[in-house]
């Protein structure tokens, strides 16, 4: 688990699952909510567990989600197969939500490198902010992977 969020009479976890074999290895996001006792919610994604896959075979990992003042929850990660700073958000039942970005899903950036979301805080107005980390790579192609990290921000309107 990465992230514990209360919200009205339910608490919310975020993680993210791996699964592993001889063949392959990859991780999918996942967000359980439960009720004050403890249990799963039944009224939430599939039986309080949303698990979700972007594409087969990759690492999805959550870093952070945060609450919107209209109960949709906004998360952020990594995408490690596209590379990329990734935004998601669902609705209070756990689906995703269809009007933001494509198919609940923004990716940002696309350069294919080894960039992260780190942290996600919303506004009253209901704007996404996201923090993450950029990798910037060196100019010296013999040393693959070689460069450092820059903090950079997103503000994403709702």
């Amino acid at each position: 688990a990465q992230k514990i969020l209360l919200h009205g009479e339910h608490i919310l976890i975020g993680g993210h699952t791996t699964l592993r074999s001889d063949a392959f290895r990859e991780s999918d996001i996942l967000v359980a909510r439960f009720t004050q006792a403890g249990q799963l919610d039944p009224l939430y994604g599939d039986d309080g567990i949303v698990i979700t896959q972007w594409r087969d075979y990759d690492h999805e990992q959550l870093s952070d989600m945060a609450l919107q003042n209209d109960g949709k929850l906004v998360i952020t990660g990594q995408n490690r197969g596209f590379g990329r700073i990734t935004a998601m958000r669902y609705l209070s039942d756990g689906t995703p939500d269809s009007t933001f970005g494509d198919g609940g899903i923004v990716m940002l950036e696309d350069r294919y490198e080894i960039d992260v979301g780190v942290s996600v805080s919303t506004t009253n107005g209901g704007d996404i902010l996201i923090a993450g980390n950029r990798f910037v790579r060196t100019s010296d192609s013999s040393q693959p992977g070689s460069g450092h990290y820059e903090m950079t921000m997103y503000s994403l309107d709702d």
